[in-house]
């Protein structure tokens, strides 16, 4: 081997660790963003079912009301067919 080709093993052998750590890196990159990106999932997953029990209570609420205010007009109804 001449001088200038006595170096490439070690270069060739560095080149190759490095692109394994590299790749070992990506992996972990890609793992860590799956696990982030499932918290995400979740999490929205859990704020939808918040806002969704807030918005049946809202509901229920509203219509509890409209309930009340169906029998009083009702009972205001009978009342006047009851005076004629």
């Amino acid at each position: 081997m001449d001088e200038r080709n006595k170096d490439l093993p070690l270069i060739v052998s560095e080149i190759l660790i490095e692109m394994q750590q590299m790749r070992h890196e990506r992996q972990q990159d890609r793992e860590e963003n799956r696990q982030f990106m499932q918290l995400i999932v979740e999490e929205s997953r859990k704020n939808t079912e918040r806002l969704l029990e807030v918005f049946n209570r809202g509901f229920d609420m509203v219509q509890t009301r409209i309930d009340q205010v169906d029998e009083r007009l009702e009972r205001v109804e009978r009342k006047q067919d009851d005076k004629k």
